[in-house]
């Protein structure tokens, strides 16, 4: 409950998977179920993982030193000093957008501009509404993911400028990706 309160749903949904995954794993290697978990546990669960999911366990750990903090029952003291004595590399971020992966990687100029003409076209024909458009539209304008359009507040507006005759409202630099600044969203 801890993680759900105080954590966004993401993470907690991580922590359920990757920590039931831990559980199964002990529970088929002990050929039972676990009442007290180990530094063996760990340590053997930590050498099962493919090299490229090693990083997983991070959510593992901060699930046993929670419980451990929180005073419950079946953490073992030795799961303290096998965590402490742990290191686990965090995943690779941004490698697709680094190496411009054709499928899990930016779009590229032709495929962008295929895109937001295809929205345009498709507006036009009647086949996908204003609001369909302009939220499309916006996604590809900003770089934003759509939980991040989602969050805007009035705040996010920090005023208001006029180009060429069309007015647009500026963003502030908080809900943008690193990689923006000062955003121009069409009025």
């Amino acid at each position: 409950m801890h993680y759900v309160q105080n954590n966004s749903a993401g993470y907690a949904k991580a922590i359920n998977h990757y920590t039931k995954l831990f559980f199964q794993f002990c529970a088929n290697a002990d050929g039972r179920l676990i009442s007290l978990v180990s530094g063996r546990h760990v340590i053997n669960y930590y050498s099962s993982l493919d090299p490229n999911k090693k990083h997983n366990i991070a959510q593992v750990l901060t699930f046993l030193k929670k419980w451990h903090e929180f005073g419950y029952e079946g953490i073992n003291t030795d799961v303290l000093e096998v965590i402490k004595e742990l290191r686990v590399k965090n995943a690779e971020k941004g490698k697709a957008v680094r190496l411009l992966c054709p499928y899990e990687g930016p779009l590229s100029d032709l495929e962008y501009e295929g895109l937001y003409s295809g929205l345009s076209k498709e507006f036009e024909e009647g086949k996908i509404s204003l609001k369909e458009m302009v939220i499309a539209k916006l996604f590809l304008a900003t770089g934003r993911r759509p939980i991040q359009i989602a969050n805007l507040k009035v705040k996010d507006f920090v005023g208001v400028t006029v180009i060429d005759g069309n007015k647009f409202d500026l963003l502030s630099k908080r809900p943008l990706s690193p990689t923006f600044s000062n955003s121009l969203i069409p009025r």
